[in-house]
């Protein structure tokens, strides 16, 4: 049960919006249900994150998207290596996102919803906090974390290029950091308790890890 941190994050840039996220799994949507709540919420955009395991799943959301007249945003390391097969497949995908192209998609994707673009001093660093009041967080459990917890991302990145990584793909190889003042913002904002900090290189930026210690 993963916390879908990462779509927080994304709704963090629209904060004027009416947004919602649906995590399917945890909260144990079946599909004739789906259906139905995105018909009561009139969504104008739908954004799916997805990897291979779940692709042919998550693509039944898209044909939803399509069926009820909403576009729909693709992010996905399989789309990435397979978008030709993918828009053959899956013709109601609208737009896909590529984390290469886009070094923070959350910009581009606001520019593409809003119009708004992404200004010089926009960085991983500037974004907003993520929108944990939109995450099902009492339903998240995993063993030795136990109930109730959350991701806080606190970097972005890896400096290494290991064969066996998606990471170096994903989000290139020049990590970057959040403010500690921003995480443990964050942390305060939404009363988290118990919190996993999302990172693939935590300890790397000792001088982060000292003061995220320190102000909590």
């Amino acid at each position: 049960r993963w916390p879908q941190t990462s779509l927080a994050q994304i709704a963090a840039l629209f904060p004027e919006h009416n947004v919602e996220i649906w995590d399917c799994v945890v909260e144990e949507t079946d599909y004739v249900d789906l259906l139905d709540q995105m018909k009561a919420f009139k969504p104008d955009w739908v954004i799916v994150e997805s990897v291979s395991a779940t692709f042919t799943y998550d693509m039944n959301v898209v044909s939803y998207a399509r069926s009820i007249g909403a576009r729909s945003i693709l992010i996905s390391p399989h789309a990435n290596a397979r978008e030709e097969d993918v828009r053959n497949r899956f013709p109601a995908v609208d737009l896909i996102f590529h984390y290469s192209k886009h070094e923070e998609p959350e910009y581009a994707i606001r520019e593409m919803i809003t119009g708004v673009k992404r200004q010089e001093h926009e960085s991983f660093e500037t974004l907003p906090i993520a929108r944990q009041d939109l995450l099902p967080i009492h339903l998240y459990e995993l063993p030795l974390i136990g109930k109730n917890y959350t991701f806080v991302i606190s970097s972005r990145a890896c400096a290494w290029q290991c064969a066996w990584c998606r990471v170096t793909q994903t989000w290139k190889t020049r990590p970057r950091f959040r403010k500690p003042v921003d995480i443990v913002r964050e942390i305060e904002t939404y009363h988290l308790k118990n919190i996993v900090f999302h990172s693939d290189v935590f300890t790397m930026n000792k001088s982060q890890v000292y003061e995220i210690c320190e102000r909590m």
